[in-house]
């Protein structure tokens, strides 16, 4: 069997462009693939950001109620004493605002409390500031006054890694 050549007419007029098309849609396709990839890798980054978050959370949440025990329980008389993070501001006798700065820094003396979540072991610490009294009217009579001790509860804690903190804080009256 014998195969027809081509005309030469023919075979100047093809250029090639199903290939060139093909190579364009193969382009297309792999930064579609590509697209879609990262933004699986994005997901899981903040799906894993956001557990660290909660579990940061849940240990400065075990160590405010710690905190609270503390003053509920064994604090009849309270004793400022930097060492235990307790402080006075009463008197003066207190550290750098614990909202803002450095916990590992400045709070180091912070009460250190044992919690466990998620089969983890983190250590969150907790320091408590008395505030001054509250005076008010205990009833509608004139001269019955209660006194009202405050004080700040406030709770640190961070992930494993580091990477995630979380800082609670409560004010407490009794």
């Amino acid at each position: 069997m014998k195969q027809q050549a081509m005309p030469r007419r023919m075979q100047f007029r093809q250029r090639g462009t199903v290939l060139i098309i093909g190579l364009i849609i193969l382009v297309v396709i792999t930064m579609i693939g590509l697209t879609s990839m990262q933004t699986t890798t994005q997901q899981e980054r903040m799906a894993g950001n956001l557990g660290d978050r909660n579990a940061a959370l849940q240990f400065a949440e075990g160590g405010l109620r710690q905190g609270e025990n503390d003053l509920i329980t064994g604090l009849a008389n309270f004793t400022p004493n930097a060492a235990s993070g307790r402080f006075d501001v009463i008197t003066g006798a207190f550290s750098p605002d614990p909202l803002t700065d450095d916990w590992s820094a400045n709070f180091a003396s912070a009460t250190a409390v044992s919690v466990s979540y998620s089969n983890t072991q983190v250590t969150p610490r907790y320091r408590i500031d008395r505030q001054p009294s509250i005076s008010f009217s205990a009833s509608i009579e004139a001269g019955a006054k209660k006194d009202l001790e405050v004080f700040e509860v406030t709770s640190y804690s961070s992930t494993v890694r580091n990477d995630t903190i979380v800082v609670l804080q409560t004010t407490f009256t009794r």
